[in-house]
């Protein structure tokens, strides 16, 4: 029956349903990202805000049971008003996760941690006031139960951990089905267009080509009555289109797989942050306590002070890149001043001193003078530095030179901006892998993350600024920062 009707009929046939199948893919790949953006994207966002809120209400919680414990030793009822800083901390958190949490298992966690935990203030409450009336023996039998209550606390807040954990795990599965789906749905739709193909290029070949050739080949014994010419235009005409649907379901899907890779990132990320979290956080609070009660004695030195304000400083930095880290599918909020690159450079050196002394890294610094103020956030900036001075540091192994040149310029794109060169002289970056090394997960050492200098791209581009790289082997590696400031 096909094969009885009319060639421009077969061929425009077989292009419809070629057309129907590369509509249809891209309106299923169209549909399944707009799932993924959707429906998961909500779920492990609001699961990493309830995780994250739970980490900080957990902290609160060992928080105030290390400050009671510091009162009971010395009495001290400057202890008291940090106990109660972190009462309302964890009343604040608390609230925030309830806020996060939509499912009945959630809020009934949420609703037994509170019950146990104004049972365990409670209690607190009286064994301070018994200390503080001088019945220490009464206080300290009494203690010994509110600790019970205490860890009783701290199994509801693991469970409510975990339930979370299960429900990101559970909408993993959800994707990893959906996109089963999806690539059956794929296989099948090219399997049909490869089919349709095969058959319009067997209709092409026998029934326009070969009879062409024929023709030519008789063009000198007798001219055709008919008018060939028109029927190969329109038929030209029908295989660009077709190849141009052809390259855009290509491209289409191309884009798809990079959209599934990118979001089973963003979930292992997530997890990966929690974990990382949960596994620092604790040992960094006890480095907090010990370092606030060191920094409270008045027989240090002014070295020894210089030391632990170091010291603190660095543990804030730990802290503030780990919630990078945690919030790296969701980017925290720029917290910008007026602020002077050249005092943002200065601070990132003192912070590195230790480190650059123990790599026998010689700085130098060439500034004019000190660079206008722009609007930045510092401590982002002061991240920016850290992590390419840092790499720097581990490049040249033991030993070597880093230069930071600061100067003022104007930017075709960005207009008048602040420059900050930092080069050093070590191997250099290869030209192949300098095209990935700002890709998010890539890296060069087998212990890193791959995310700073792609966190160090987005802080740029937050900055309105630009970054790039200038390299080559055995000749040193510079990084050129831009920033805007403002216009005299």
């Amino acid at each position: 029956m096909f094969f009885k009707l009319s060639l421009r009929t077969r061929i425009l046939i077989i292009l419809l349903f070629i057309m129907i199948m590369a509509i249809t893919g891209a309106v299923v790949t169209i549909w399944y990202i707009h799932q993924v953006d959707g429906s998961l994207k909500n779920i492990i966002d609001r699961s990493t805000k309830a995780l994250n809120s739970a980490h900080e209400f957990d902290n609160a919680l060992a928080m105030q049971k290390g400050y009671v414990s510091y009162f009971f030793l010395d009495g001290n009822p400057a202890w008291l008003d940090q106990l109660k800083k972190y009462q309302n901390l964890f009343d604040t958190k608390l609230a925030e996760a309830n806020q996060f949490s939509e499912g009945e298992p959630e809020k009934k966690l949420l609703d037994t941690i509170r019950v146990e935990y104004q049972k365990y203030s409670d209690s607190k409450s009286k064994v301070i006031t018994m200390y503080q009336r001088g019945e220490k023996e009464a206080g300290a039998r009494l203690h010994q139960d509110v600790r019970g209550k205490f860890f009783e606390i701290q199994k509801s807040c693991e469970a409510y951990k975990e339930l979370h954990q299960r429900i990101i795990n559970e909408a993993i599965k959800k994707n990893y089905h959906k996109a089963n789906i999806v690539n059956t749905f794929v296989l099948v739709t090219m399997s049909l267009m490869i089919f349709f193909t095969a058959l319009l290029g067997y209709i092409l070949l026998n029934f326009i080509l070969e009879p062409i050739r024929q023709l030519t080949f008789d063009a000198h014994a007798a001219p055709a009555e008919s008018h060939p010419s028109d029927e190969v235009k329109t038929l030209s005409r029908s295989v660009h289109t077709l190849i141009e649907n052809a390259d855009k379901t290509k491209i289409e899907l191309e884009l798809s797989h990079e959209i599934l890779q990118k979001s089973e990132k963003w979930i292992e990320v997530g997890k990966l942050a929690a974990g990382v979290a949960h596994s620092v956080r604790n040992p960094l609070t006890s480095v907090k306590m010990r370092l606030f009660s060191m920094q409270r004695h008045k027989a240090l030195t002014g070295d020894q002070k210089e030391d632990l304000d170091v010291i603190s400083e660095e543990v804030r930095h730990i802290d503030s890149v780990i919630n990078n880290f945690v919030e790296f599918a969701r980017p925290p909020k720029l917290k910008q001043k007026k602020i002077s690159p050249s005092s943002i450079v200065d601070s990132t050196l003192q912070l590195l001193h230790h480190r650059l002394k123990l790599y026998n890294v010689e700085v130098i610094i060439n500034r004019k003078d000190k660079s206008p103020d722009i609007w930045a956030d510092p401590d982002q900036l002061i991240e920016v530095l850290v992590n390419i001075i840092t790499n720097a540091c581990e490049a040249m192994v033991k030993e070597g030179r880093i230069e930071i040149t600061e100067h003022l310029e104007t930017n075709a794109s960005i207009g008048r901006a602040v420059v900050i060169s930092i080069a050093d002289n070590g191997p250099g970056i290869p030209r192949a892998v300098q095209e990935k090394i700002f890709q998010p997960f890539f890296s060069t050492k087998d212990d890193g993350t791959g995310l700073g200098l792609s966190i160090a791209v987005r802080i740029i581009n937050e900055h309105g600024g630009k970054i790039h790289v200038i390299s080559e082997n055995n000749k040193g590696t510079t990084f050129v920062i831009s920033l805007p400031c403002e216009e005299k």
